[in-house]
């Protein structure tokens, strides 16, 4: 039998077939990042982790009460000042001339005042022999209480003066670190403009935002864990010192204070942290879980069921669960987990069975 020519659609198709067999597999996808929960046994605290940074108790900014020209700035960043060390020095020149001035106007005033009661000594004494007229005697009168008026204002001028002399040397109010040097020598400041910032407060505290989740159960005087990066390996305890009513600007957190048990020499301001607090995980000895970590369809509420692979990747298993009551703390699991289990956080409608993921961070 003769053999038919291959026609040019048969053609193209072999070509194509060859084409696909030579190229090479699309790219595999990377896995999407979940969030990890560890999903602890009833009676078990739960412990949640918020980062946050060191902040001393109070930050002042170290300013003048006079304008004047630098003369002299004795400070550098990371200085530790007593109370009374010098942190400054304007140019005094133009205060003692002022202070001098004063000084020679209050002489001469007391000077005017000796005579005018001298004067109205004198004049009482002619008054009494009928020398001089009770019109006399007034005018001395008014004359001497006018040059002691006088003098107390000038005195008063004079105390002024020499205060803004004292206040030409910015002195430490107590000791304190500095974190910042605004000016330099030579430079004009005005009256409560910075030249330095420091920070002071026998205990540091450490500023954390919350989410919404779980502000609730949190109290002040609470007793939580801080860790920091500065010291690997320690744990501080500290307490809970406020608690913002308010969520932060830009998303529904909020802002909460611990305080340091004890000051430590080896923390600064701005170094990172780490505080723990613990959650009872479940009241009537049931499992809480996160709100957000609880999918629902027409089958019914799930989580989704991580189990641990290679390179910080993880397997997504679909577990259906049956729901209780939203707490405070989340919402119960009355059955299809048992404890112990790691489960996919925020995210759920991205999230299939089966799926490959990556763990972006866990709470284990």
């Amino acid at each position: 039998m003769p053999i038919r020519p291959m026609t040019l659609s048969t053609l193209l198709l072999v070509v194509l077939a060859s084409a696909c067999t030579d190229a090479p597999p699309p790219p595999e996808r990377p896995a999407r990042p979940v969030e990890a929960i560890l999903v602890s046994e009833p009676g078990v605290d739960r412990v949640r982790t918020f980062s946050g940074t060191v902040e001393a108790n109070t930050t002042v900014e170290l300013s003048f009460r006079v304008s004047g020209q630098l003369d002299k700035v004795n400070v550098d960043v990371g200085d530790i000042l007593e109370k009374g060390d010098t942190v400054a020095v304007l140019d005094r020149t133009d205060f003692e001339l002022k202070t001098r001035e004063a000084q020679a106007s209050l002489t001469q005033a007391k000077a005017e005042e000796r005579n005018a009661r001298a004067n109205y000594t004198r004049m009482s004494d002619l008054y009494e022999e009928q020398s001089v007229s009770l019109t006399d005697l007034d005018a001395a009168r008014a004359q001497a209480e006018s040059r002691k008026a006088t003098v107390r204002s000038l005195e008063q001028g004079l105390a002024l003066a020499k205060q803004q002399l004292g206040y030409t040397t910015l002195l430490a109010p107590q000791h304190m670190a500095v974190t910042q040097v605004i000016r330099s020598d030579n430079e004009n400041v005005k009256s409560g403009d910075p030249v330095a910032i420091a920070v002071y407060g026998e205990r540091p505290e450490v500023k954390i935002v919350v989410p919404e989740s779980l502000i609730s159960p949190i109290r002040r005087e609470d007793r939580v864990e801080v860790r920091f990066d500065a010291i690997p390996g320690e744990v501080v305890g500290a307490e809970v010192t406020e608690v913002g009513v308010a969520a932060t600007q830009g998303g529904a957190t909020y802002p909460v204070t611990v305080r340091l048990d004890d000051r430590d020499s080896r923390l600064r301001a701005g170094m990172a942290a780490k505080v723990d607090f613990r959650f009872s995980t479940g009241s009537n000895g049931r499992l809480v879980v996160p709100a957000y970590a609880v999918g629902h369809d027409r089958e019914g509420h799930f989580v989704y069921v991580l189990e641990s692979g290679e390179d910080g990747t993880a397997t997504t298993s679909r577990v259906g669960v049956t729901i209780g009551e939203l707490t405070a703390n989340g919402i119960e699991i009355i059955s299809g987990l048992s404890g112990g289990e790691i489960i996919a956080g925020a995210g759920l409608p991205r999230i299939r069975g089966g799926m490959k993921v990556r763990v972006l961070r866990t709470d284990l």
